[in-house]
Parts: structure tokens; C-alpha cells; sequence
């Protein structure tokens, strides 16, 4: 007998369920009236979230006339069933009628048996003090109880306010900050991604008296990325600080060997990028072995790393690391210009203009020197002052102002050959300038060829040779 009331409870419920969804799938297509209909049934048969969705239709008017007596009725059958959400919205009701005493009551009720939302409203209730004695002391604990019952929203204001109040080294910012870290992470459990961002922010600064821990900082920021990729600052720039390329700029290249691996296992480009130059030069625990600084730079230019793209295309043109493939790189050079690299714009019109690995373009060499140019590489200014000086064709109409205006550029900018190319215009009309503009060139070029330098230095004697003409 007893298990035969058992599966006829089993069976009422599943029902009960059954004309919920109905209701609410009537409900999501805009058919309100239907909705209502079968939420009434449902409420009468005892089912007390039917009872709280019609109370809401009445007191929203929503496929039934507004009426705030019959919503308050529905809340109240609800409540009576157990169902805290009608508890909570008859409570809401009264306080929005004035009935503030009332109100809080409910609010109680719901609060203590575990209704985080009740909790919050009753807190708001007496930090307000709207028909109790304000208590600002009595409100936190309440938005302490609403957090821990599940409203994790709470949880992330809370932290919040924890994080602010840390100043100093005494024993009530220690608290704050454990507390910070206690309410932050209940509200990212809770699926709350900015307490996840907001954890990983004080990781990576060390603020608000946590110790500096990037490995935490990542571990939160990607729960954030994960679950909504709107949320993904926090981790690219994270990859982008400690991905091993900025260490490996700075010349710390132990540490950009050490990050640059765990980040580019995890496929973050600028840390395989990291890796093919620590392997092409052999630097911070790396062998030197060209053929994995191939593979690296490969696997970060795929990724659209530019710099990547621009130093795979050099190993690929000399055959270093790999078997000499010239096309592939002049694709590596404009894929890298595309990607805001203006070496490799630089590279690329070197090689349309001379025709030695690429058929001779001149119109193409005009376009790529133009974009390294007016993106500040201004060795290519030089080069596109030389074509706009001679013209080419139809291609390019000689125009000299503009190519005194591109050698005076680069030259200003400390390119020795803008100088050289700018003394031998002005060697005519004022010696004393071209004398001065030749001394700084000879400088520049001085610098260049000390610090290593040797592509500058090779372009700087091909613009000496014949003394009165550029060439490249």
C-alpha cells in the first residue's frame, strides 16, 4: 500500500512538473494567456511554483486584468506551501504598498529558512531603515546571510567592499583582505565572472593586502574568459605581460624561457614566440638549435604574431632552420606587414625593388616602403624619398618637395642615409647645411655599425659609393 502511494506521489509530481514547463514554454512564446491558464491549473493541483509565476501575471497584469489583491493571494497559497520565492514576492508586495513592518517580517521568515534573496531585502530594509530603526550592523550580517545562501551577486559587493576598506598593515586590514578573498571567491563559484576578474586583478597587482601570485591571477581570469569571452582582458593581458615575449624584450631570458614554455603549451602565441628566438640564439637555457626556433616561430605566426611571421620569413629566405623557400617567405613578410610589423613591410619592398628574390615590382616596393614608412620605420622613408625622387614611369610621378620632405624626415628621426640623401639635394643651394647634414650622417652611421648593426651599415657605404647618387 505504501509504495503504491508512493509511485501515485511520484506520479503527481512529474505532472505537476510537466504543466510548469507547459506554462512557461507558453509563457517564453509570448502566449500569456495560455500561460496563465495553465499556471491557475497547476496552483490548484497543489504545485506552489504555479501558485508564485500566477501571482507575478496579476501583479504585473500579464495575460490576466492587474490585480495586487489576487497576486498577494497566490504569494500567500505559495508560501503557506513551503515555496520561500512566494514568500519572498508577497513580502515585496507589502513593502511596495508602504506595509514596510509587514514586510520584514516575511522577509525574516524566508531569511532564516535559507532564502538568500530575502536576506538581501531585508538588509536593504534596515540600511535604509524603512519601517524599522536603521542598522548598519544588523544589514551586513544580513548581506553576509544572503550571500552564503546562495545569492552570490551579494557576495560580490561584499568583497568588493571588504577589498576597499583594506588600508595599512594592522590586524583589521588583514581581516578585510581574508574576507575579500572569502566573499570574491563564494561570488565566483557562483557564477558571478566579474568576482572571478576582480580576484585575478588582485593576484597579479598584489593590492588590497594579497601577496603577488600570477599563477592565481591567470587561474581566475580564465574562469572569467571561459565562461564568457567579453570577459578575456584580464587573461590577455596577463599572456601578454608574463607570456615570456616581454621578458625576453627586457632581456630576462631565463624567465622568458621558463614562461614563454608554460604559456605557449597553452597556446599563447607571444610565449612560443619567446621560444623561437631564445632557440635561434641559443640564450636563457635554450640550446641553440634553428630548427625548433622554425618550429616556435612558426606555431606563434600561425597564431598572428607578427613578429614571428617577419623573423620565420628572414630564417625561410636564407634557408636557416629550414630548406631555403623564397615565395613562402615573401607570403610570411606580407602576412607580418598586414599584422602592423613594419620591418616586414620593409623587408618585403627590399625585395620587390631589387628583384633578387622576388620578381622586380617597383609599384609594389612603392606601396610596401609607404606603409613601414607611415608606420614609423623610418629607414623606409629614405627608400620611398629615392623612387619619388627618380619617379618610376606612370607608376610613380618624380616629385622631389616630397622626397626632400621624406629624407628630411628620416633623417631627423636618426636614419644616416635620410641625412646622407638630404646633404647631397642641398649640396647646390646651401653647402654649409649639406656639410653639417653629411657630419651627422657619418655619426649615425657610426652608431649604427657599433651597435651591431649591420644592415644599416651594408646600406649606408651602397649610399656612399657613388657619392652623388642613392642607391639601395
Amino acid at each position: 500500500m505504501i509504495k503504491q502511494l508512493l509511485l501515485l506521489l511520484v506520479a503527481l509530481n512529474f505532472a505537476l512538473a510537466n504543466l510548469t514547463d507547459e506554462a512557461q514554454g507558453a509563457y517564453d512564446a509570448g502566449d500569456e494567456q495560455t500561460a496563465a491558464q495553465i499556471w491557475q491549473k497547476a496552483c490548484e493541483s497543489g504545485e506552489a511554483r504555479g501558485c508564485v509565476r500566477l501571482g507575478f501575471l496579476y501583479q504585473s497584469g500579464r495575460g490576466v486584468k492587474q490585480d495586487d489583491e489576487k497576486a498577494g493571494k497566490f504569494y500567500q497559497k505559495a508560501c503557506d506551501a513551503g515555496e520561500l520565492r512566494g514568500c519572498d514576492s508577497l513580502a515585496s508586495l507589502h513593502q511596495n504598498s508602504g506595509e514596510h513592518a509587514k514586510a520584514a517580517a516575511i522577509f525574516e521568515q524566508a531569511c532564516e529558512k535559507g532564502f538568500g534573496l530575502s536576506c538581501y531585502n531585508l538588509a536593504q530594509i534596515y540600511e535604509a531603515g524603512s519601517g524599522v530603526a536603521p542598522d548598519e550592523s544588523r544589514a551586513l550580517d544580513l548581506y553576509v546571510k544572503a550571500c552564503e545562501r546562495g545569492y552570490a551577486v551579494v557576495c560580490y559587493y561584499l568583497g568588493g567592499m571588504y577589498a576597499d576598506g583594506v588600508m595599512g598593515k594592522n590586524d583589521e586590514a588583514a581581516k578585510n583582505s581574508k574576507n575579500a578573498l572569502k566573499f570574491y571567491s563564494l561570488a565566483c563559484e557562483g557564477k558571478i565572472y566579474e568576482a572571478c576578474e576582480a580576484l585575478g586583478r588582485l593576484y597579479e597587482d598584489g593590492e588590497a593586502g594579497f601577496a603577488q601570485d600570477i599563477k592565481a591571477a591567470r587561474s581566475y581570469y580564465d574562469k572569467a574568459c571561459a565562461a564568457n569571452a567579453y570577459k578575456c582582458s584580464g587573461s590577455e593581458c596577463l599572456d601578454e605581460l608574463y607570456g615570456g615575449w616581454a621578458q625576453y624584450q627586457s632581456g630576462q631570458f631565463e624567465v622568458a624561457y621558463k614562461l614563454g614554455k608554460e604559456a605557449c603549451d597553452r597556446g599563447v602565441v607571444n610565449g612560443c614566440a619567446a621560444l623561437g628566438e631564445l632557440y635561434a640564439k641559443g640564450l636563457g637555457g635554450a640550446r641553440q638549435d634553428s630548427e625548433l626556433a622554425v618550429k616556435f616561430h612558426d606555431k606563434a605566426c600561425e597564431g598572428g604574431f607578427g613578429a614571428s611571421c617577419a623573423e620565420l620569413g628572414e630564417m625561410l629566405s636564407r634557408g636557416r632552420g629550414a630548406k631555403k623557400d623564397v615565395p613562402r617567405a615573401l607570403e610570411l613578410f606580407e602576412k607580418a606587414c598586414l599584422l602592423w610589423r613594419p620591418d616586414a613591410c620593409e623587408s618585403l619592398a627590399d625585395a620587390y625593388f631589387e628583384g633578387t628574390n622576388a620578381p622586380q615590382d617597383v609599384a609594389k616596393a612603392f606601396s610596401f616602403y609607404g606603409i613601414a614608412c607611415y608606420n614609423g620605420l623610418k629607414p623606409a622613408c629614405t627608400n620611398l624619398g629615392a623612387i619619388y625622387e627618380r619617379g618610376v614611369g606612370e607608376v610613380v610621378k618624380a616629385d622631389e618637395n616630397e622626397a626632400d620632405s621624406l629624407f628630411r624626415e628620416a633623417c631627423e628621426a636618426g636614419d644616416a642615409r635620410g641625412c646622407l640623401n638630404l646633404a647631397r639635394r642641398l649640396e647646390s643651394s646651401d653647402k654649409k647645411q649639406a656639410a653639417a647634414l653629411r657630419q651627422k650622417a657619418q655619426k649615425l652611421h657610426e652608431k649604427e655599425c657599433e651597435a651591431g648593426l649591420a644592415k644599416k651599415c651594408m646600406e649606408f657605404k651602397k649610399s656612399t659609393n657613388k657619392g652623388e647618387k642613392h642607391e639601395f
